[in-house]
């Protein structure tokens, strides 16, 4: 099927040569409640919902993975693709313990520090692959935190993420996470102002390292 003819299931990143953001443009014709505007009222509409955070969180969840499945044919990730497994990715403690409890992996408690202090503490950490990539592969992917979900490439190919090749600049074209990240992050530092924030490999240190 070609891009003019873009719909969910197709894969115009390998069947086109058109640039990132000219796919991207077409996708949100054909999946018109991925327009930011759209996108906006639906996570205003979800983050100031009369429930509890457990409830509001599921749905930006449901809502990240929804936007996952819509990218899909146009993302550069494949399974097997880990590149960005090694970049010093920032959850919060309640994410952290349900990966520890779907894993059995023992959590690191981290103390509460302001955003702008964790920015600073992890802006050199050396990158590092998580924890929970197994044989080339996330072992938790079904319980993945939001940053996870959210993150991907429009390029051709996976070769812009390769931050881990000395020199190498990192710089790939995405359907904003921020679109969803940001509600995310309002969601809980409204609901759980004093929740502990860190890097993924704080929480769950490699053995040995």
């Amino acid at each position: 099927m070609s891009e003019q003819n873009l719909s969910p299931g197709s894969n115009p990143s390998q069947t086109s040569e058109t640039s990132a953001g000219e796919r991207l443009v077409r996708l949100i014709s054909v999946e018109p409640w991925l327009h930011p505007a759209v996108m906006e009222d639906e996570t205003a509409n979800i983050v100031s919902m009369n429930a509890s955070f457990r409830v509001r969180h599921a749905r930006l969840e449901q809502l990240a993975d929804r936007v996952n499945a819509a990218i899909a044919p146009l993302a550069a990730c494949r399974k097997g693709c880990r590149y960005c497994c090694s970049m010093v990715t920032l959850i919060y403690r309640f994410e952290a313990v349900r990966l520890a409890a779907v894993t059995g992996r023992k959590m690191v408690e981290l103390p509460y520090r302001s955003h702008d202090q964790v920015i600073h503490i992890n802006r050199l950490r050396p990158q590092q692959q998580c924890v929970f990539l197994k044989d080339g592969n996330c072992s938790v992917y079904e319980h993945r935190p939001m940053i996870c979900r959210l993150h991907h490439s429009l390029a051709n190919d996976a070769e812009p993420c390769r931050t881990l090749v000395p020199g190498h600049t990192n710089g790939v074209m995405m359907y904003d996470p921020d679109f969803v990240e940001v509600p995310y992050h309002a969601l809980v530092r409204a609901t759980r102002p004093r929740e502990p924030w860190g890097a993924i490999t704080e929480f769950f240190p490699v053995e040995g390292g």
